[in-house]
């Protein structure tokens, strides 16, 4: 029933679009489109390779299957959180507190938040770390169980292993509840008995991780056939780490917190490597600018770096195929190392890496980073439920709507729709579309070539020069009838003309109006309503629990330091808290050195780690309370 009613308050949610997003929302949905069509990801480019792949299958299985993209998100989570209390029923065998971790992780305002309501693989990795760690438990807590039931499990705990590391690229935050639970894992079956052990252990820890390595063979020798390139995502690959690691190593003049290789640095390098210098007019002229301003800095930054140098490379003609990039990179990455390496450029140690050199600069603004990571983590802070307007044009979108079965998300009351031509033969012109009260309105404006208008004028003497495009359609939204044109000269001659005076010729051809339907949107509001209520009430009460249960969790640590007697409960706990912290870690890191990363979408799979994590703690108190007072050992296999 509570599953039920949770699938009913999500639909009043919609998909939040952002049609030009090329780099993300796009890219998964052209990937997908590859797959659908049987080309793979389709033809090479500089994008092709640089996420993992199962965002993008993940996409085409839905569309297959013919289920909205953000309904098949939300079937993907439950199931996940079904197979987590189906992994520890066999220990926790208490209903009541096997529903009460169902129910929480079911209505955990993280997966329903805005920031993982777009075309984005943050929405699916929180299910699949859920995934991870139910196959992890299922083990754990059926070591002893039969050979079919322990072998479901490691098929389980394999497959989600695949997946998580097939969606993104930082999965080495989740190890430490892969070598805890498979080390205690370990520990048990050997403990227990002879017979039997070897066909135990491989199938508890051996197969899971045949299966990985099988999933990224099969991955690898498919780009290698398509693209001939041996690997699962190209940011992975030696050579480009290398190339990116030997422009890092370069030391500054003037160092900064957060840009790996700044301008300066670059005008050296391109003096001593003639392939670094071949990206100079990219990276220092409108491509390079463009990356400027995406990081709201003088600089290109940590973050948008990485994604400057592959466009630059693409540009220079280094991206016909995977081979030539590498090779590209390959060069780049030796002619670097050889200047630093003959003292032609004063470097650090040879790298191949993202991660910039180490500095002691870091050290305070990570701590810093690390403690607010948490907090935002435990306070759900800026939880939104309301999706946010998507953006784009309507070619841009029609993809969107095409491939994830969604209803993209306007938050208008209406849509105004002018279509006409405008133009002056003294000056280039340009529209803009401003509410009753000044101010701009969220409008999409289309120029059109018009040659037969053109020919009108012409053939009255007049000139047509500034009339190439002058016909235009505009979608306005939120627009009232109070909304009006306004147009401006360009040439810098003149204040905004008026549509009525001799200098602009002007015609409306048409202004349609289109409204949302009444109905839906006021239950989606309502439903939208109550999700903002659930969320509150974790925002409320996650952070004292998670405190309590972080104080419960030391108590039980100098337990065991003094006693000498560990539990399964409290080794899952130990695991849950240290991928948390690398998980929050990790991201502090990016945060100091390249771009914020300290918000749900980043953390989105740490929440569900903090709840499950929150319930066991207490638990794993309370049954060694429970037994000390009957006088019964603690559980350790």
């Amino acid at each position: 029933m509570l599953t039920v009613i949770k699938l009913w308050l999500v639909q009043g949610q919609t998909l939040f679009a952002i049609g030009w997003a090329a780099h993300d929302d796009r890219l998964f949905l052209n990937l997908a489109e590859s797959l659908l069509k049987g080309n793979w990801l389709g033809q090479y480019n500089c994008l092709t390779l640089a996420k993992g792949c199962f965002y993008p299958i993940w996409i085409a299985f839905a569309f297959w299957c013919s289920i909205p993209l953000l309904l098949a998100q939300h079937l993907l989570y439950i199931s996940a959180c079904l197979l987590l209390v189906a992994a520890v029923s066999p220990r926790l065998k208490s209903p009541v507190i096997l529903a009460l971790i169902y129910v929480i992780l079911i209505f955990n305002p993280m997966e329903y938040a805005s920031a993982v309501l777009r075309v984005i693989r943050d929405g699916i990795y929180p299910a699949l770390t859920i995934l991870v760690i139910a196959g992890a438990l299922g083990i754990i807590f059926r070591w002893d169980h039969s050979l079919k039931s322990l072998t479901g499990w490691s098929i389980l705990f394999g497959c989600a292993l695949s997946a998580f590391w097939l969606t993104r690229e930082e999965g080495v935050w989740i190890m430490p509840i892969i070598f805890l639970c498979s080390g205690f894992t370990i520990y048990r079956v050997w403990k227990a008995s002879k017979a039997g052990r070897i066909i135990r252990l491989t199938v508890c820890c051996i197969l899971p991780f045949v299966i990985w390595g099988a999933a990224l063979f099969v991955i690898s020798a498919t780009n290698w056939f398509h693209y001939g390139i041996w690997g699962t995502v190209e940011f992975k690959s030696r050579d480009f780490l290398a190339a990116y690691g030997a422009l890092t190593r370069v030391k500054h003049t003037n160092w900064t917190l957060d840009v790996p290789v700044p301008k300066e640095t670059r005008l050296r390098i391109y003096s001593v490597s003639p392939a670094f210098a071949q990206l100079e007019k990219s990276l220092e002229g409108a491509s390079g600018e463009r990356w400027v301003k995406a990081g709201g800095s003088e600089e290109v930054r940590g973050g948008w770096f990485v994604w400057a140098l592959r466009d630059a490379v693409n540009e220079a003609g280094f991206c016909s195929s995977a081979g030539a990039a590498l090779n590209y990179y390959r060069r780049l990455a030796m002619e670097v190392n050889s200047a630093c390496d003959e003292g032609r450029l004063e470097c650090g140690p040879e790298m191949a890496s993202l991660m910039p050199p180490f500095h002691t600069a870091y050290v305070r603004p990570v701590i810093k980073a690390f403690l607010r990571g948490m907090a935002f983590l435990v306070k759900f802070q800026g939880f939104d439920p309301n999706p946010p307007r998507s953006l784009g044009s309507d070619d841009q979108l029609v993809l969107f709507r095409d491939l994830t079965n969604e209803r993209l998300s306007s938050s208008v009351s209406g849509i105004t729709r002018y279509a006409g031509w405008v133009f002056s033969p003294y000056s280039p012109l340009r529209l803009s579309v401003y509410t009753g009260n000044g101010v701009s309105a969220n409008a999409f404006i289309k120029n059109m070539p018009c040659p037969d208008l053109c020919k009108v004028f012409e053939s009255r003497g007049i000139d047509t020069t500034n009339a190439r495009e002058a016909r235009f359609k505009i979608t306005a939204l939120d627009c009232g009838t109070d909304c009006y044109l306004q147009v401006e000269s360009l040439d810098g001659q003149g204040p905004a003309l008026h549509l009525d005076g001799p200098e602009v010729f002007f015609h409306l051809d048409s202004r349609t109006e289109a409204y949302v339907f009444p109905n839906q949107a006021r239950w989606d509001s309502k439903k939208i309503r109550v999700l903002s209520y659930i969320g509150k009430i974790y925002q409320t009460l996650t952070p004292v629990l998670f405190l309590l249960a972080l104080a419960v969790y030391v108590l039980t640590a100098i337990q065991v330091f003094r006693k000498r007697k560990n539990s399964d409960i409290f080794f899952v706990n130990t695991a849950l808290l240290m991928a948390i912290l690398g998980r929050v870690f990790i991201l502090a890191l990016i945060e100091v050195t390249s771009f914020p990363v300290i918000d749900m979408l980043y953390l989105s799979s740490a929440y569900p780690l903090i709840s499950i994590f929150t319930l066991l703690a207490p638990i794993d108190q309370l049954e060694r309370s429970k037994r000390h007072r009957v006088g019964d050992p603690i559980p350790d296999g």
